[in-house]
């Protein structure tokens, strides 16, 4: 599908859509769950379908409503073999592997060679006991999952170590050891979410330990802050444009994006529920998105528009995304004009007061990249088209259909 994306303001007033990485845990915790559990605004979308139909296959239920999923949870059973098909979710992946690895001995997961590209990192080494190979379009792992004193030290992702964390509960007097700050981080959300479901967790001294056993429980989805961020950047171009259902204390990473658009000049306030922001002032900004590679698109977009010059560093993870996605954002935006220079793993992005458009562009069907290309509609001379634009539902269904009712304009041809 292309979509060719018109000049237009964005206005008016808009929930975040429910958080993607709050609904898999929270997937994932039910399922270990032996009984009935409920959970309130999920996110449907293709990776959470993925991650349903996984837990499908190891006797999990699901009855799905538009606005809740009711999850009949069973704790694993232990197998000699489990087969299993996760084409594009990264999260369902590898966060469900290390706990499956504790009772499934031989492990095929049929997948896409773009996965079996981001899987082949450091990462996945330092998961002990486990023999992996790649071959016919699949990842196989055999060996169980050995217990005890678990390291681990992310490196490109920290979903491995979400996995373990999911994974600790099965392992009876096991630790894990890691120097990973946790704190506003993608595993501190998975233990926020565990304990919710019944683990207790004790971190002390680089060490995790995990008491208790997952059980029932009634959880609601809070808004998802990395795709909030495309419609709070288009707020710094219209000043009409507010943002709901995004909680102001969130564990979310990418609730860091306020401290980025601080360092970029964009003033944002909180009022009512909603958080809105302005226009930017001109000044040279350095900001870091190592701990959060999925806002990159769409703050570079904002880079490209915004007066002054912007260092984006932290860029070594966005390799291992749906796309090369560092790569293709800086074409994308040159390709619209766009003053961008990518170093080793820095961009440099000299902002405009306007880009030319009238270019068909290529997302590589990568969602962020979708969605931060088309909030430029606000700041473009001339229509330009997304090709593979399909590939927004990977996270977020309903983006088009949200831009239109917010004033964008645009065809899909």
């Amino acid at each position: 599908m292309i979509a060719k994306i018109h000049p237009s303001k964005l206005r008016g007033e808009v929930s975040a859509p429910p958080s993607k990485s709050h609904t898999h845990r929270a997937l994932l915790a039910s399922a270990f769950a032996p009984g009935k559990s409920l959970i309130y605004n999920p996110l449907f979308c293709d990776d959470t379908r993925e991650t349903i139909r996984a837990l499908e296959k190891l006797g999990a239920g699901f009855e799905i409503y538009p606005d809740r999923i009711i999850v009949r949870g069973r704790k694993p059973e232990r197998r000699d073999l489990l087969s299993l098909e996760i084409p594009a979710s990264g999260s369902t992946l590898r966060m469900l592997v290390p706990p499956l690895k504790g009772f499934v001995e031989r492990l095929e997961i049929k997948t896409t060679p773009r996965m079996l590209e981001r899987l082949a990192s450091p990462d996945l080494e330092q998961l002990a006991g486990l023999n992996i190979s790649f071959r016919d379009g699949k990842v196989i792992l055999e060996g169980r999952l050995q217990g005890g004193s678990i390291s681990i030290e992310p490196v490109v992702t920290t979903q491995w170590l979400s996995g373990l964390i999911f994974a600790l509960p099965f392992l009876p007097g096991s630790e894990i050891r890691t120097s990973y700050p946790l704190a506003g981080s993608y595993p501190a959300l998975t233990l926020e979410v565990a304990q919710a479901f019944g683990i207790n967790f004790r971190f002390r001294n680089g060490s995790l330990r995990a008491e208790n056993h997952y059980l029932p429980a009634e959880y609601r989805v809070e808004g998802d802050y990395s795709a909030a961020a495309n419609w709070l950047v288009a707020g710094s171009f219209s000043s009409d444009l507010r943002v709901g259902g995004l909680n102001p204390a969130s564990q979310q990473p990418d609730s860091q994006l306020f401290a980025h658009l601080s360092a970029m000049g964009v003033p944002h306030k909180y009022e009512n529920g909603y958080f809105s922001c302005g226009a930017p002032k001109p000044l040279a900004a350095e900001i870091d998105v190592s701990r959060t590679p999925d806002l990159f698109p769409v703050l570079a977009a904002l880079a490209s528009v915004r007066p002054g010059v912007t260092r984006i560093s932290g860029l070594k993870k966005l390799k291992y995304k749906e796309s090369d996605r560092a790569e293709m954002t800086a074409r994308g935006l040159g390709m619209l004009g766009a003053d961008i220079k990518l170093l080793t793993e820095e961009a440099v992005i000299v902002g405009k007061e306007m880009l030319a458009g009238g270019v068909e562009i290529d997302a590589a069907g990568d969602h962020r990249l979708i969605m931060a290309f088309a909030i430029l509609s606000g700041k473009i001379k001339e229509p330009f088209a997304i090709r593979s634009a399909e590939g927004v539902s990977k996270s977020y269904p309903d983006f088009f259909k949200t831009f239109l009712s917010l004033g964008g304009r645009v065809e899909f041809l």
